[in-house]
């Protein structure tokens, strides 16, 4: 809003010169010249590789003159955040609760109708968690959807945890391809997989299988030494992610005998 409130007033002289798609060139406002970028963008921009983010305060949408067509409106995703704070005894949830009940924002009464039912559930839990609660038109089927915002800090703390390596004691270890190549570096996972299926037909026993190949439970230098969050993870990862189904049943028949 504070962007269109300056093409339209201290700027509202400046004129430029603006491609046509004929390569010729006409002279308009700049606030005309953003406003039709901005629209080139909307409605072209995933064909061209571009994409725009735009941030406002203001909760009528119409002050973005490149969204006040509801056609627009319609080729954007739409998000509205909105967070009450109980400690601090701040913020409230109002531009949500308006954007529900404006009928340019949704335009289906329906749907409008439907996100008014939600919301009090959303508030509720929003509230609850002390996260803030988002209304975004990106949802899949196409409808809006409501839901609360995850606490990205501790997700990323979790994500710089697995990363940098799990204590033995963390249940929560997850194998993937990268952890594979950093543990393993002079060999892949699916060379792994193959060594653990020759010695499988051979008869040689899962624990066997996980000191020899997967060298876990036996050399302490190792980071994946623990047998039982390292070893017997990966083991059953390299399972998942390469066996066909052979494999997988010798072992049950092996369990059941």
């Amino acid at each position: 809003m504070s962007q269109q409130k300056l093409l339209s007033s201290s700027l509202s002289k400046k004129i430029v010169r603006y491609p046509e798609e004929s390569g010729a060139f006409q002279k308009i406002t700049l606030g005309d010249a953003f406003n039709a970028g901005m629209a080139e963008i909307i409605f072209n921009g995933r064909e061209l590789d571009v994409a725009a983010y735009v941030g406002t305060q203001s909760s009528n949408i119409e002050d973005l003159k490149f969204l006040s067509s509801k056609g627009g409106r319609a080729g954007v995703i739409l998000m509205y955040q909105a967070f009450r704070n109980t400690k601090k005894n701040q913020g409230n949830y109002e531009i949500i609760s308006q954007a529900i009940a404006n009928g340019h924002v949704i335009a289906d009464a329906k749907e409008r109708e439907r996100m008014r039912e939600v919301f009090p559930q959303a508030k509720a839990l929003s509230m609850q968690e002390q996260r803030p609660m988002i209304l975004s038109s990106n949802a899949d089927t196409g409808e809006f959807i409501l839901g609360i915002v995850s606490d990205m800090r501790e997700e990323y703390r979790e994500y710089e945890r697995l990363y940098n390596g799990a204590d033995e004691t963390d249940i929560n270890f997850v194998w993937t391809i990268r952890k594979v190549s950093e543990f393993y570096p002079d060999t892949t996972a699916e060379t792994l997989f193959n060594d653990i299926r020759n010695l499988v037909n051979d008869g040689v026993t899962q624990r066997e299988i996980i000191r020899s190949v997967l060298k876990c439970g036996e050399n302490k230098q190792h980071p994946t030494r623990s047998y039982t969050i390292h070893g017997k993870s990966l083991f059953n990862w390299l399972i998942e992610n390469f066996d066909n189904g052979e494999l997988s049943a010798m072992l049950e028949n092996d369990e059941g005998r």
